[in-house]
């Protein structure tokens, strides 16, 4: 029996009840606990719809459909084919549409410093305006 499953979530509401009633239950066929069992249903739906809401937030365990909806709200552009096994952070790249920062990925630029990014972009370390933030 999982932690999350209906029973269990049945169980500990009726372990909450005060003795008394529980006995009263017994002795009426178990009204009170077919009630609690319906309620746990429900609250074992809500707990796996949440457990996937949590999933949706990163980019390694959402589901297809969110993938376009967490590079916009970044900002990024997709590749030609991000979806499918393996898919990680790296399945969507960060780009800029300005000449500012020919080759260097915004992400970098805002979280690196200047020392860093000269040694990962050999090619446009020369060119001052390629590690600008903003």
């Amino acid at each position: 029996m999982s932690r999350n499953d209906a029973n269990d979530y049945a169980q500990r509401l009726y372990a909450r009840v005060p003795a008394y009633y529980r006995v009263l239950d017994e002795e009426q066929g178990m009204p009170l606990y077919a009630l609690l069992a319906t309620v746990g249903e429900q609250v074992a739906n809500i707990r796996a719809d949440l457990d996937a809401l949590w999933d949706d937030f990163f980019i390694e365990t959402c589901e297809d459909w969110v993938v376009p909806y967490l590079a916009s709200l970044t900002g990024t552009h997709l590749l030609a084919n991000p979806v499918g096994v393996g898919r990680s952070m790296f399945d969507v790249r960060f780009s800029n549409s300005t000449p500012t920062r020919p080759g260097v990925e915004n992400v970098d630029v805002e979280i690196g410093d200047a020392e860093t990014l000269a040694a990962k972009y050999p090619d446009v370390a020369d060119d001052p305006r390629a590690f600008q933030r903003g």
